[in-house]
Order: structure tokens, then sequence, then C-alpha cells
């Protein structure tokens, strides 16, 4: 008797585990009454189940059997830290702050001064962290009045050795508790082990015989199959066939925590082009965050509006500390807008075709007196006078008329003590005296100069010796 007791309550258990599953995948597909349904069938339900089903509550709106849930599941389960976190998210948003307060401590005293529960080991797929509870209980603080709790919470909030998501390093940002509540957003419940699921399942006690290979002919039409081979092929088909029954799996919901995560980066995306532009406001008063989403400003400070808002606000970057949010627009003042750039004259269209050049005069004609010329006035190869290569556009000048032949000049010495030519004119002797008796005799005849018939260079023969000098009297 106490072996087939013993029996019942095994297979009551498996049935209840059964349940209890099929309970978590109903959750899982958003069918939140039919979950509730099935757990509420379990009986004598666990500290995990009601708050599976305090959970489940919440989806429907049903706030006070969530509390009642939530009550159970800690009168079972004294340790139970993530109980007593979501009873206090609970009573924060009924604005039962006191209490609300109480159950943020419970619930950090029972973490033992750890940094984070995870219960994902325990079947539900979250984490408890105490940086959340320690920012909970300041804006709890803050709801109270009580500033100086509120900033001691945020500042172990704040803590670098506490944090454990990338979220929490939001904290060591903000100067007074201006976030939202942090709650469980994790989109399922606790489900049971996947051992005791597993067992489940139908089993054969008494070692049921199957057929594994069949040799002859009767045997494989009763079995149905020829060997391994065939069986492997007909269980694959069996799934196939399960899968296309199945349909693809749900797609999970995106978490708040995902959604922030994605807000925040496509904001950081466009926050470089919006600080390119050119400021559209002043800030003229000091205004500080009041909650989240807001934006903080100095006197002076460059605004862009992005867009304005109902009863006065606007959404905005501040081009000084590159930070983006929410603004009363009375706390700022429109700026002039920026003068445009004086437009430059259009330039004159080219021509579309080139002007024809002048045509190329012909060749200048050679001179044919060149030959008469002295060799000092004809034209050199250097010079464009003669040349076979004449300028363009200049007009051909006449040859110049042949100079006339020099007459034949004298030859005269030349002196070896100068460079000039020496008269051959004697010297006139000198006067005589009255009483000399060559007063009266007259000078020798000059002696013609004979002709030459070479130039001014003289002929090859050389010149005429001057007349012999005469000789002076005595007495002169």
């Amino acid at each position: 008797a106490k072996n087939r007791n013993q029996h019942s309550n095994m297979s009551a258990n498996l049935e209840d585990i059964g349940t209890w599953n099929t309970a978590v995948k109903a959750f899982a597909a958003g069918k939140y009454q039919e979950c509730l349904d099935l757990l509420g069938k379990i009986p004598d339900p666990s500290a995990k189940i009601l708050f599976s089903r305090a959970l489940t509550h919440l989806r429907l709106n049903q706030r006070d059997q969530a509390l009642a849930d939530l009550s159970a599941s800690l009168e079972l389960d004294k340790y139970f830290a993530l109980a007593y976190f979501a009873r206090g998210c609970l009573l924060f948003e009924d604005h039962r702050f006191d209490e609300a307060a109480g159950e943020f401590g419970q619930a950090l005293v029972n973490l033992f001064e750890k940094p984070l529960i995870d219960y994902r080991q325990l079947g539900m797929g979250t984490k408890l962290c105490a940086c959340d509870i320690h920012y909970n209980l300041a804006l709890t603080a803050r709801m109270l009045g009580q500033s100086e709790e509120a900033q001691a919470s945020l500042a172990r909030a704040a803590d670098p050795e506490l944090h454990v998501k990338a979220l929490h390093a939001q904290y060591t940002t903000l100067s007074s508790p201006t976030l939202d509540l942090v709650t469980i957003t994790e989109n399922c419940i606790f489900a049971p082990p996947a051992q005791k699921v597993r067992n489940t399942g139908k089993t054969h006690t008494m070692g049921k015989s199957e057929v594994v290979v069949a040799l002859f002919e009767k045997d494989r039409k009763m079995a149905g199959f020829d060997g391994a081979a065939v069986l492997r092929e007909q269980e694959e088909r069996a799934r196939r066939l399960e899968r296309m029954v199945a349909g693809p799996p749900a797609k999970p919901a995106h978490s708040i925590e995902a959604l922030k995560a994605m807000a925040a980066d496509q904001q950081a995306a466009a926050l470089p082009a919006i600080l390119q532009r050119a400021p559209t406001h002043e800030a003229t008063y000091d205004y500080d965050i009041s909650h989240s989403g807001d934006m903080m400003l100095q006197p002076g400070d460059p605004i862009v509006v992005l867009e304005e808002l109902a009863d006065g606000w606007a959404k905005g970057a501040n081009l000084r500390t590159g930070e983006t949010g929410v603004f009363p627009l009375a706390y700022a003042q429109p700026l002039p807008p920026p003068k445009a750039a004086p437009t430059p004259p259009p330039k004159p269209a080219s021509p579309t075709k080139a002007a024809t050049p002048p045509p190329r005069p012909a060749a200048r004609p050679q001179p044919t007196g060149s030959q008469s010329l002295p060799a000092s006035r004809r034209p050199s190869a250097d010079t464009d006078e003669g040349s076979s290569g004449a300028r363009a556009g200049t007009s051909p000048r006449p040859p110049p008329p042949p100079r006339p032949s020099m007459p034949a000049i004298p030859d005269e010495p030349v002196s070896p003590f100068l460079l000039s030519p020496v008269s051959t004119k004697p010297p006139a002797p000198p006067r005589p005296a009255a009483s000399s008796p060559l007063a009266t005799k007259a000078p020798p005849p000059r002696p013609a100069a004979p002709a030459s018939t070479s130039g001014p260079g003289g002929a090859a023969g050389g010149k005429a010796a001057p007349p012999p000098r005469p000789t002076r009297p005595s007495g002169s």
C-alpha cells in the first residue's frame, strides 16, 4: 500500500509538471488567460508558481490578484528577493511609497551583499541587480522628500563595482534620480526543471520489445521497415511533419531595455548631423533636469529646435553640451536667420567657335641690289632683311640705292710717334729781317703730290718721300 501511494504521488507530480510546462508555453505565446487557468489547476503551488501567477495577473492588469499572489509566495519563501522587488514596484506605482521603501530594503537584504542574483539557474531568464534596487530606493526617498537618503542611495547605485549591464553606466551621470522606476521587463515566468519535463513522457517499465531488424519477408511486412536506416527516415519524416503543423515559433516582444537601447543608438547616429546645424534659439534662463528625457540649459547656450511640442515645450539639441532632450520653449529666445552669402554674377558664355586668323602674307622678296652695297651695309644672315623667312604681317621694303664710289685720297705719311697723319707740307721758314739779303727771296715751289689709284689705305708702292728741308741761313 505504501508503494502504491508513492507511485500515485509521483504520477501526480509528473502531471503537475506537465501542466506547468504547458502554462509556460502559453505565456510565451501571449495566451495569458490560458496560462492563468493552467497554473490554477496545480494543487499546492510552490513559491515559483505563485510568482508566475502574479506576473500573469499583471499582464491582464489585475493588480490586486497579483499583489495577493506575491504575498502568498513570500509566505512560502521568506528569502525570495525577486518577490520583494516585484511587490515594491507594485506599491510604488500605487503611491504607497513608505511600504515600497520597506519592500526594496528587504530585497536588498536578501541579496546578502552580492551584486546580483541570476534567476536563470532557477528557471526564469532574469537578473536582480543591487544597483537597480538602490536606484529604486533613491527614487522612493525623493518621492518622500528625503533628499539626503535619495542622494546616498543614488551614490551607491553609481558604484561601478555593482554594474553588470550596459545600461547601469547611466547611473554615474545622474545628479538626481530622474529616470523611470526599474521593473521586471523580461517576458517570461518560472519554468519547471528540464530534467523533470523529460521524465513526464511515457516510459516502458516492463521492457516492451521492439523490432530492430527483420530478416524474413513476412517479418518485414509485419514490422513495416527493413532496418535501422528505414527507421531513421521515418523518424525524420515525422519530425518534418511536426514542424510543418506547429509552424514557426512566436516572435518575442522587444523589452523596454532593448527599445531604449535602439532609441539611444538612433539618436546617437543622428546627433553629429544635428550638431553641424546653425542654432535657431539661444537659452535665456537656467533649466535643470526634472524628468527623464529633459535637456539642461544655461544662459547663452546655442540651441537647435527640432520639434515644437504641445503646452509650450520643445525638443531640441544643445550645441554646447551635445545633448538632446525636451525643454520649455519660453526659456529660450529665437535667433535671427543667418544672412545668405551674395550670389556671384554668372560667367559670360564662351564663344562656340574661335575667330579665324588673318591670312599669312607671302614671303618677303630678296633684295636685288645687295651686290652694289658696301660690306658694312649689306644685310647679314642674322637679320630679318634678306632672309628667306619674312615676318608675318610686315610689308616688303624696297632695296636701298647704290652708294656712290668715293674719290681717291692722296696718301699721307704717318708719324711713328703719333697715331694721326702728318702733313707733307714743309714748314715755312722764318721771316728774314729787313736787312737780310734773303728777305726778298721767294720760297721754293711745293712739289705736287703724285696721283694715287688706291683707296685710303694707300697702294702697294708706298708714299713719295718729302722734299729736302732747306738750309737755315747763318745769322737768322
